[in-house]
């Protein structure tokens, strides 16, 4: 059940409750069929057998339960399903509307905005109209999107582990819900009104039994935003509204400095000890944390001992999954730092990427399978 029909009925009497319940099981069952049409495509690598299956079934409760119950049944590989969700999250981040000509739409598409720092720093930074608002200006002023693009950015923080539990009904919902946002101006009321949409998906998603707010030191939070472009002669179609995700495919030294300097811009003004990263889809956004919290642990080990490199680049850095964590080592001047452990459901979406990302921090990577080490305490 997606988390508005869970909201809504939770104000019903038991009997209105158990009828919504019933006709929702109802809805499940009759998904077998769009369930297995799907994943044979996804299996067999075919892209439009995939779009027509799977494209009258995303944002659709029901259908991301059935996927999820067949997968739990061991009906679907756990690697398949995860690449499978991945896809489906892609798809259903956006939110797409016609022109009545046909000759312009509009694309209306969720980004996650990692900020690392304390609890308390993050939580101002995010409460503050006038801060979000300079951020999303940021973008286009540094070029870091192309003419035409608007970002919103919600004062939601969400912790990454409730992005691993994202469905695609919700992430349709979501981003249908910031389309109204964009077309009379974004004032703080409405900024409020976005948070009370955004945030209880969120809170529905999370671990009711962890009190966030308690954590202690340095951790990675994700503020929710949108962006939205018009595709028409006037703003030339592109792939993506951040200019960052064609600098591999480019191999541009300009686009790379553009990248730059919006990150600089957006770090000169942080307070405390706050950083900002690059924004994200949605879908790559918990896979970025468990990188952030890698390079975090890594590093703080390192100044603890007091090991310097330029870019702090690892000679080695090792991989390793033990259960429902993923454990990392790196070695830097001959000396081993870690293991950092990070919550394996954090990157079981985006694996791949997450491990080039770590390669890219290093002269070698290697993917082991050996036991965890205690954690070393620093002194």
């Amino acid at each position: 059940m997606d988390a508005k029909t869970l909201k809504n009925s939770s104000i019903l009497s038991n009997e209105g409750a158990a009828e919504l319940y019933a006709a929702f099981r109802r809805r499940v069952a009759e998904k077998a069929d769009a369930v297995k049409a799907v994943v044979d495509a996804f299996s067999r690598q075919d892209p439009e057998a995939f779009m027509s299956s799977s494209s009258p079934e995303i944002g659709d409760g029901a259908f991301d339960t059935a996927l999820s119950e067949a997968h739990k049944r061991g009906e679907i590989g756990s690697d398949l399903y995860n690449g499978l969700m991945y896809s489906l999250l892609e798809a259903a981040s956006y939110s797409s509307e016609y022109d009545a000509d046909g000759h312009s739409f509009t694309v209306t598409e969720l980004f996650a905005l990692p900020v690392t720092g304390t609890i308390e720093e993050i939580l101002e930074v995010t409460g503050s109209f006038e801060g979000l608002s300079r951020i999303a200006a940021a973008f286009s002023k540094t070029g870091y999107v192309a003419e035409g693009v608007q970002v919103i950015l919600s004062p939601t923080t969400i912790d990454p582990m409730s992005a691993t539990r994202l469905s695609s009904a919700i992430a349709r919902e979501l981003a249908e819900t910031f389309v109204p946002h964009f077309e009379h101006g974004y004032s703080s009321e409405d900024a409020e009104d976005l948070f009370e949409c955004v945030q209880p998906a969120f809170e529905y998603l999370g671990d009711a039994e962890r009190d966030h707010l308690s954590e202690q030191g340095r951790v990675t939070r994700l503020v929710i935003g949108a962006t939205r472009r018009i595709h028409s002669t006037r703003y030339p179609t592109q792939a993506d509204a951040f200019i960052a995700n064609f600098i591999d495919e480019n191999d541009s030294e300009r686009l790379q400095e553009v990248a730059d300097a919006f990150l600089d811009r957006l770090n000169s003004d942080a307070p405390g000890s706050i950083t900002y990263n690059w924004p994200l889809p949605i879908t790559r956004a918990a896979a970025f944390s468990a990188v952030s919290a890698v390079v975090e642990g890594l590093n703080d080990e390192a100044l603890a001992l007091g090991i310097r490199r330029p870019d702090f680049l690892m000679e080695e850095m090792s991989i390793s999954r033990h259960g429902d964590h993923t454990a990392v080592e790196g070695i830097l001047s001959g000396r081993v730092l870690g293991p950092v452990i990070v919550p394996d459901a954090l990157l079981q979406r985006d694996r791949l990427w997450f491990r080039n990302s770590l390669s890219r921090l290093c002269d070698e990577i290697h993917e082991r399978d050996h036991m965890i080490m205690p954690q070393r305490r620093l002194n």
